[in-house]
């Protein structure tokens, strides 16, 4: 760790503490944002993981040479709402999941096409935050399908949306920008829902 003196660590403290105070505040609004989709699609959201780092736990779980990514599991996330309501007339039954990508610096860099070979606790060598972007993923997939982590890895840099018809599965991808307010959320929801529509024959609508 570089050496600092005490002046310049007293500046530091002040960002950690900004910082876990605007974090806590977004990550508010994230879970208020997947209730308020979870309500609009009629849906009920079932559990989630954590897909950068593993949680950290409680009690004697803990480990004091686990990630700091371990304390912080809301950075790439799966939230999974199941197959309740989610059936074609031909007897496939579908999974939806949102899945939540506060910063893709990592993969940018890790995953591109001439990649380097970085881990995720080299936070210097990740793509810049003004460079990087924030995101969600809306997933429609089969339940015999590919798995969240093929999925994923294949529409990762996707901008908008990707329909695999070998794989029958639809991913929807939205800038955070994009819920911004309520106008713009209920936008993105009526997106998702014609696409789901349009390529799974899928109604997404509230009970």
């Amino acid at each position: 760790m570089k050496k600092i003196d005490s002046t310049e660590f007293s500046h530091v403290l002040k960002d950690v503490r900004a910082s876990y105070r605007l974090l806590a505040l977004y990550q508010r609004r994230l879970l208020d944002l997947v209730q308020y989709i979870e309500n609009n699609l009629g849906l009920t959201f079932n559990s989630g993981w954590p897909k950068f780092s593993k949680p950290a736990l409680s009690g004697s779980n803990v480990k004091l040479n686990k990630w700091s990514w371990d304390w912080l599991t809301l950075y790439y996330y799966d939230f999974y709402f199941g197959t309740d309501g989610i059936e074609l007339n031909d007897g496939n039954v579908y999974h939806f999941r949102i899945i939540h990508l506060a910063d893709s610096g990592y993969f940018d860099v890790a995953e591109s096409e001439n990649g380097l070979n970085i881990n995720e606790w080299e936070i210097d060598k990740f793509k810049s935050v003004e460079d990087s972007c924030s995101k969600l993923f809306f997933v429609l997939s089969r339940k015999d399908g590919l798995s969240i982590v093929d999925i994923m890895k294949a529409n990762i840099f996707n901008d908008t949306f990707n329909f695999n018809e070998e794989n029958k599965y639809l991913v929807g991808v939205y800038s955070m920008e994009r819920f911004i307010n309520k106008s713009t959320t209920d936008e993105v929801i009526q997106e998702f829902k014609d696409l789901s529509k349009q390529y799974l024959q899928i109604d997404l609508l509230k009970k």
